[in-house]
């Protein structure tokens, strides 16, 4: 909060009470919510970006997608991803 004081010179200064931070607290349903994700696609190593430019439409009705599913976009790119290598293995070729 605020506090106004006039001085002897009839000037007015502000003075700003400060609180201390509260402390914050983590409760244990957060913990169990985090331990419950699954984890990051293909977290072997390094991450790399990838950029693909699609038409407009597409990407709209991706996103809506992604959204009403609750996944991010990224997500579902990299489980694409992760299933077109493992058919290419299957079919020997990739390596």
């Amino acid at each position: 909060f605020i506090i106004h004081n006039r001085t002897r010179e009839g000037k007015y200064e502000q003075k700003i009470a400060m609180t201390a931070r509260p402390q914050a607290v983590v409760s244990p349903q957060a913990d169990k919510w985090v331990s419950d994700q699954p984890p990051a696609a293909d977290s072997a190593g390094p991450t790399k970006r990838l950029t693909v430019d699609v038409p407009e439409n597409k990407h709209t009705r991706f996103k809506a997608l992604c959204a009403v599913q609750r996944r991010k976009m990224a997500e579902e790119v990299n489980a694409f991803i992760s299933q077109r290598i493992a058919e290419a293995e299957q079919q020997g070729r990739a390596s």
